[in-house]
């Protein structure tokens, strides 16, 4: 792996970084905030560990970050932008408790984001606001960390390009102008309502109950359904190719859809669509902006063309060594379906299929 170009492995599992530490001695190790690193005991029995950098729990604020950075010289990360969590970082079991998928090991349900009914009341009590921590670059950057981390799970890459964008002109220019536009950049960035969390003192006001889960720039409620188009007021930027997500709270359902045709008048915005099923009342979002995409767009399309003027070089990824050069026994690799264990040619592999019903309806070797 580390011949193959990769800096470093985010990892949780301490027995993970015992294997990597014994077969691939060179390749960097950082902590994920899976391990839910809050102090500086933490910190430091990481250091103890292998670890090079650690990423600190998003629930600290400026002045412990501080108090942790002073007693260490380890590499430290944070999150600046993204989508936060109910419960405390890598200590949360509530998907794993109500339908055994551990968010903790990549497949959280997202029970915060669904509605929750209590004393004959429901909304989204437990779907936390998205962090933001533009407006705080002074103080991040008083903090000298190494890395900044802007969460894109499963997001799109318009949030990606905007943050991403946006954080780097913050970071690198102190011009008025130039962080006004970055601001204004973020606000697009199509995700969330936004919060600082915890950051500079403790946010009583990070969760959004009456709104429901789903991710976009909120437009508004639906005022008024005319055949194949709806009418509502927003202050937002709309255009013919923009896709939205039209949501139906009360049965915590979205549907996707597509622009096809805009008028506005004092504010109100007249939309025709795809979607024939609008009705009054229901939440818009926008989760798509064409004239972003077409910039994307544009921008993977001239890296493409810049790679295709490389030859690259297929590298031969020699067998890993022990510290006394003698070669370590086979590693073990888990399958979780046979159908690909032909692009798995390399001898020092033993596989370990996993079975289940669906592994063996899908597979031609039962």
């Amino acid at each position: 792996m580390s011949q193959s170009g990769v800096d470093a492995l985010i990892a949780q599992d301490l027995g993970i970084v015992n294997i990597i530490k014994k077969y691939f001695p060179s390749l960097k190790l950082h902590a994920s905030a899976q391990i839910s690193i809050h102090n500086s005991y933490g910190l430091l029995e990481d250091q103890k560990a292998g670890f090079k950098r650690v990423i600190l729990s998003r629930e600290l604020s400026l002045q412990e970050i501080k108090i942790i950075s002073n007693k260490t010289d380890i590499e430290l990360e944070i999150f600046a932008h993204g989508a936060l969590r109910f419960g405390v970082s890598g200590l949360c079991l509530m998907s794993s408790f109500i339908g055994g998928c551990s968010g903790n090991r990549g497949k959280c349900a997202q029970p915060c984001r669904r509605r929750w009914s209590f004393n004959n009341k429901s909304g989204f009590y437990m779907s936390p606001k998205d962090l933001d921590l533009s407006k705080h670059i002074k103080e991040l950057k008083s903090l000298e960390l190494t890395s900044l981390k802007i969460e894109g799970r499963i997001k799109n890459p318009q949030y990606v390009y905007s943050v991403v964008k946006a954080y780097k002109a913050l970071l690198s220019s102190s011009d008025e102008n130039s962080c006004r536009q970055a601001k204004e950049n973020i606000k697009q960035d199509l995700a969330r309502t936004k919060t600082n969390f915890n950051f500079i003192r403790k946010s009583e006001d990070i969760f959004t109950p009456d709104m429901p889960k789903q991710i976009g720039l909120y437009l508004g409620k639906i005022i008024s359904v005319t055949n194949n188009s709806f009418t509502l007021k927003t202050n937002a930027a709309l255009n013919v190719g923009d896709e939205i997500k039209i949501v139906d709270a009360s049965k915590d359902i979205s549907y996707k859809a597509i622009i096809l045709n805009v008028k506005e008048t004092l504010g109100n915005y007249e939309i025709a669509t795809d979607f024939v099923f609008a009705r009054q009342g229901m939440h818009v979002f926008k989760t798509s902006d064409i004239k972003t995409a077409k910039i994307i767009e544009y921008i993977f399309n001239k890296t493409s063309i810049e790679k295709q003027q490389f030859i690259i070089k297929e590298n031969k990824i020699s067998t890993p060594l022990f510290k006394d050069n003698q070669i370590a026994p086979k590693l073990f690799l888990k399958v979780d379906n046979p159908r690909r264990t032909p692009i798995i040619k390399d001898k020092n592999l033993s596989l370990i299929f996993l079975l289940d019903r669906s592994t063996i309806k899908n597979t031609e070797l039962f």
